[in-house]
């Protein structure tokens, strides 16, 4: 039977029944033939001339069960790159429907075919018993994690951490290294003027003596604590300024001052090439033996 054809069936024995005519205002029953034909396939409410997109791949269109009627087409696996469900698919927000018309709103999507919105690797997943679709969680570097509550991540803090931390360790030595080196130069800065003192009240006045009296000869007490201080070349680092050799004006006690200076080391990339200055004084009195 040709598809733009009508068949008609006819029975035997059909045709008006005899006995009295019914009245106008109850029709007619059917014709058993018009309910033998086969149905009349149902008018689009859309236009002829533009298809929609979900009656592509119907066989036949008709009055069927589905929203545009006819069969549909199975729905199509569809696998990503790594054959994982949901590696290619992209879900779109549904476009709300207007109640009077089903008018698109500004900056709405369109909402995706029904086959499409499912993405089965293969047509027995959706069975009884069978595991639920969900799609892969890959998230990206940087991106926020929501369940921190907004928390940001720290790449690249860590480097400028190290070297802040490497930068405090380089002062902290230097300050540790070069203050006990300054420590140790003005001891040995204040031994060597104790010792010059002491061979600076050495220098007796002869005269002074014979009579009874503990006198300093001055220039003598001078010679003795310039001649100690020259005795001691192990001096380390230690550079000396200055040497002042005082004899008190009763010549009893000689007093010897001495200046000096020390570099440093690490803190010299912080203070420049100024050196630390020293000074410490010695006295000693003359006494009789």
């Amino acid at each position: 039977m040709l598809p733009g054809r009508r068949g008609r069936l006819r029975l035997p024995g059909t045709g008006p029944r005899p006995g009295p005519a019914r009245p106008a205002d109850r029709p007619d029953r059917p014709d058993p033939a018009n309910l033998a034909r086969p149905p009349e396939p149902c008018p689009s409410r859309r236009s002829a001339g533009r298809p929609h997109r979900g009656d592509r791949g119907l066989a036949r269109a008709g009055c069927g069960r589905g929203r545009h009627g006819g069969r549909r087409r199975r729905p199509r696996p569809r696998r990503g790159p790594q054959a994982v469900v949901g590696a290619g698919l992209q879900l779109r927000p549904r476009r709300p429907r207007h109640r009077q018309g089903h008018r698109r709103e500004p900056g709405g999507l369109d909402p995706l075919p029904r086959w499409c919105r499912l993405v089965p690797p293969h047509r027995h997943l959706l069975r009884a018993g069978g595991p639920v679709p969900e799609r892969t969680v890959n998230r990206h570097r940087g991106q926020r994690d929501q369940r921190g509550g907004g928390r940001r991540d720290d790449l690249g803090f860590l480097t400028i951490w190290l070297l802040g931390l490497c930068l405090l360790l380089l002062v902290l030595g230097g300050v540790s290294l070069d203050l006990w080196r300054v420590f140790s130069e003005r001891q040995a800065l204040a031994g060597l003027a104790d010792s010059a003192s002491l061979a600076g009240a050495a220098g007796l006045d002869l005269d002074a003596a014979r009579r009874g009296l503990v006198r300093l000869d001055p220039a003598d007490a001078a010679g003795r604590a310039r001649a100690s201080i020259a005795a001691q070349a192990d001096k380390g680092s230690l550079v000396l300024s200055s040497v002042n050799i005082v004899v008190r004006q009763d010549r009893s006690e000689v007093t010897v001052s001495a200046d000096g200076q020390v570099h440093l080391i690490l803190l010299r990339l912080l203070l420049g090439d100024r050196p630390v200055s020293l000074q410490v004084s010695s006295t000693a009195v003359a006494r009789s033996s």
